[in-house]
């Protein structure tokens, strides 16, 4: 039997990383998740979608009557909002069932030399690329089409690198912490109570982003006002420190429930 890709490329890390590159294990575990996902053809489907409703956002927001600059780029810092919903549901259709997913075959991984912690950041390492593609395209197309200034540029891009990784670690958490591993439709994980928790949770980490990163957009659009002496670098401080807590808590709590509950999961 050829070897796999995911293989083929864990080879050649392992010849150059050594010890840190990633088990057979996670190998066959990658190899696993993309056959699932390719074979399953209402993915698919589902991706044209999401593409069509992302290209009818960004025609609608070039359409805004905005006037000023100052205007345009408070409009691309406001957009960060818009873009964590989306992205919160797609992680409610994709990433958040992805424990569940596993169906009955999930005995056989836990009968492997699988823990479920490995399998965890199996789920985050699969579900993270498209879901900072979404991101970044939703948040750096609005940014181009409105002319957003350098830093509000820089920083939505930031936060919504960082938002796409939160969210995706705490969907797979909330997933690993409410399994449905006996339902025959998908739909009935999506709408179950963890996923109201779910996007919930999301959705407050959102709003606690765009509250801690509105002091410094304040103080710099002061500047660009022509306002003397508007940056308070405490406050910039204050600001990153909240954003840092608000986002290491989203991540850390939900990631810990989830693998304690794996880890004492008898069905």
């Amino acid at each position: 039997v050829p070897p796999t890709p995911e293989a083929r490329v864990r080879a050649r890390l392992a010849a150059v990383f050594g010890r840190l590159a990633p088990s057979p294990a996670t190998a066959a575990l990658a190899w696993k998740e993309r056959l699932s996902f390719l074979r399953d053809v209402k993915h698919w489907s589902q991706m044209v979608l999401i593409a069509a409703l992302v290209m009818v956002y960004l025609l609608s927001i070039q359409r805004l009557p905005l006037d000023t600059p100052e205007l345009k780029s408070l409009v691309c810092f406001l957009n960060i909002g818009v873009a964590g919903f989306v992205l919160a549901s797609l992680g409610l259709r994709f990433t958040f069932p992805a424990v569940s997913l596993e169906g009955r075959s999930y005995w056989f991984v836990r009968a492997a030399p699988v823990e479920p912690a490995r399998l965890m950041r199996q789920k985050v390492l699969f579900t993270l690329p498209p879901t900072l593609l979404v991101g970044t395209a939703l948040v750096a197309a609005s940014n181009h089409l409105l002319g957003a200034d350098r830093f509000t540029s820089l920083l939505t891009l930031t936060t919504i690198w960082l938002s796409a990784f939160t969210l995706t670690v705490m969907g797979v958490g909330f997933g690993a912490l409410f399994p449905r591993f006996n339902v025959e439709n998908i739909h009935q994980v999506e709408s179950s109570a963890g996923g109201f928790v779910y996007m919930a949770c999301a959705l407050g980490t959102m709003g606690m982003t765009l509250a801690a990163e509105a002091w410094p957009v304040k103080m710099h659009f002061d500047g660009r006002l022509g306002r003397p002496d508007s940056w308070d670098w405490r406050a910039a401080a204050a600001s990153a420190a909240m954003l840092a807590c608000v986002h290491a808590a989203a991540c850390t709590v939900p990631w810990f429930l989830g693998r304690r509950n794996l880890e004492a999961y008898e069905g």
